[in-house]
C-alpha cells in the first residue's frame, strides 16, 4: 500500500558495543525514530563470550520501540568470524560481517543521505 508507513531496523555490533537504530519511512522521507545502544562488558576475551552480545542484543530489543519492524538489517566489526556466526545462529538475525571496502560503501552511502 503507497503511502504506508514502515520502520526497518539496524543492529550493529561494533567492538563492545550493541547499537540499534530504528527509522521509520513513507514513499518520500525518512526518519530515525530510536537510538539505542549497550556497552557489553566481556569478562574474557569476546571470542569466548557471545552470548553476552546475545544477551545485549535481547536486551535492547524489548524496548517498546523496536517493536514491529518490517525489517532487520545486523552488521558487526572488530569481532572474530567465530563469534559472529555464533551470534547469529543464537539471535536468528543474518550477521554480517564488514570487510574494510564495505564498511566504506555503508559510510558513503550514509554520508550521501545527507543531501536529504
Amino acid at each position: 500500500m503507497r503511502g504506508m508507513r514502515e520502520k526497518y531496523g539496524i543492529v550493529f555490533i561494533d567492538g563492545e558495543e550493541v547499537v540499534v537504530r530504528v527509522y521509520e519511512t513513507d514513499n518520500k522521507h525518512w526518519r530515525l525514530i530510536s537510538y539505542l545502544k549497550k556497552e557489553v562488558y566481556l569478562e574474557t576475551l569476546p571470542e569466548k563470550n557471545p552470548a553476552a552480545f546475545a544477551e545485549a542484543i535481547a536486551d535492547l530489543f524489548s524496548s517498546q520501540t523496536v517493536q514491529h519492524i518490517a525489517e532487520w538489517r545486523a552488521f558487526a566489526r572488530a569481532l572474530p568470524d567465530a563469534v559472529v556466526c555464533e551470534l547469529s545462529s543464537a539471535t536468528s538475525l543474518h550477521i554480517e560481517l564488514l570487510s574494510k571496502p564495505r564498511e566504506q560503501e555503508l559510510l558513503c552511502k550514509g554520508m550521501f543521505t545527507e543531501f536529504w
